[in-house]
């Protein structure tokens, strides 16, 4: 597998696939209105078009290409609104057709709103993000829901030894909200609730079928309903969101699925991640990133379905292979991450520098400590190679090794 972005520049940040997410197109918001309008005074309105091609690549969609077209609109009062259709060519999917908005608000408000749907009909994803950090002094909202019809997810088995590729489509619909109440400058507790329902179908890849190969397990013959009801307590010291230079932020979550509130099965969730940043030389030149996780779920294996198991894989989670690459009760998964700041260019007209970033991973699920052995520990070591603009972060293609081979993921944001 291999990936490269084509064009790798500040407005590149508005999009390649549906994963690029929020924080990486206002990141090039703000880049955009701070380089090209420079001291123009920011209370005019203003619109602007960058035609964008891209080439990208992550481990289960594969290469794709093609072209995106960000309208930018900048009002009287500060806030900013973009536009961005696109079209894509590349695997299963055929082309697919995209439009994207976003909007940045008052008070760090943000929202962004997706519609893809590929000319086959195989691929479909209709999203909604919106963001109050502050809706009124000390509370704060997130809200997601995301409909989709994806052909690409993986599935491999359950427990560490997991070898036996297999695809399916997803398609459903999760429903994800926290309610949060701010205890500290730094520190809020939120009320956080998700809901998902979605069955796994024939997938039109070339490969085994989940639903051929795992009939027993549960979650993919049936359509379960995953609804947790939890607490959520965040400590966040960082001196940026996007691209910090030190600082933590610690996230714990408790969480409860139960017949009685609503799920199809019994059982309860603890997830703890911390990352932490550290700038050891001055000027941003060189910043050592890590990251801890450690995740836990607890109920009957004869109900419990593989969507509401820990997961390891993907590029903020393990990027020695895909999504969902190893699924069992409990994740541990550690990671370091070198960042330096080689050399700095001028490109159309901005200060664009490029950052290299050796990374090590390990990580593991596990049913019981019986499970935990150094031979099933899985490594990964890569080297990440990322076009910045300062404080905001426009590029970025992280190239890993593990046992299971090459994994390339482009995308719009750090991995932690």
């Amino acid at each position: 597998m291999t990936g490269v972005l084509v064009w790798l520049v500040p407005a590149a940040a508005y999009a390649d696939d549906a994963d690029a997410s929020l924080s990486d197109a206002e990141a090039a918001a703000a880049e955009y209105d701070n380089n090209d309008r420079g001291d123009e005074d920011k209370t005019e309105s203003g619109a602007s078009v960058v035609p964008i091609p891209f080439v990208a690549s992550n481990p289960n969609r594969g290469l794709h290409a093609g072209l995106l077209l960000p309208i930018f609109a900048f009002w009287p009062d500060e806030t900013v609104d973009m536009f961005v259709p696109s079209v894509s060519y590349g695997g299963a999917v055929d082309t697919v057709l995209g439009m994207r908005y976003f909007h940045f608000g008052a008070r760090e408000s943000r929202a962004e709103f997706r519609y893809l749907h590929s000319t086959n009909s195989e691929l479909i994803d209709l999203f909604a993000d919106v963001v109050f950090p502050r809706l009124e002094p000390g509370i704060g909202l997130d809200f997601t829901v995301n409909w989709r019809k994806d052909p690409f997810p993986r599935f491999f088995g359950i427990g560490p030894d997991a070898t036996d590729e297999t695809s399916y489509t997803a398609r459903g619909i999760t429903l994800e909200a926290t309610l949060w109440t701010y205890l500290h400058e730094h520190v809020r507790l939120g009320l956080h609730e998700v809901f998902e329902l979605f069955e796994v179908e024939r997938s039109p890849l070339e490969l085994p079928q989940t639903l051929d190969v795992f009939p027993e397990v549960p979650g993919v013959t049936e359509t379960p309903r995953i609804f947790w009801h939890g607490v959520r307590l965040e400590l966040d010291t960082r001196d940026e969101r996007s691209m910090p230079r030190e600082g933590i932020l610690l996230e714990a979550t408790v969480a409860l699925a139960l017949r009685a509130l609503g799920a199809s099965f019994d059982a309860n969730r603890f997830a703890f991640r911390l990352r932490g940043v550290a700038e050891l030389l001055e000027e941003r030149m060189l910043i050592l990133a890590g990251k801890i996780s450690f995740e836990h779920v607890a109920g009957p294996r004869a109900s419990t379905p593989f969507q509401a198991l820990s997961q390891l894989g993907g590029h903020d989670s393990w990027r020695g292979g895909p999504v969902g690459r190893f699924t069992d009760r409990r994740l541990f998964f550690t990671a370091l991450e070198l960042r330096w700041a080689a050399f700095a260019v001028r490109l159309f007209g901005y200060d664009v520098e490029a950052e290299l970033a050796p990374f090590f991973e390990l990580g593991q699920v596990f049913d019981g400590v019986d499970d935990l052995a150094l031979n099933r520990l899985q490594p990964a070591v890569g080297l990440g190679l990322r076009a910045l603009v300062r404080p905001r972060i426009i590029g970025v293609v992280d190239i890993a090794f593990s046992r299971d081979g090459l994994a390339v993921y482009t995308t719009l944001s750090y991995p932690f």
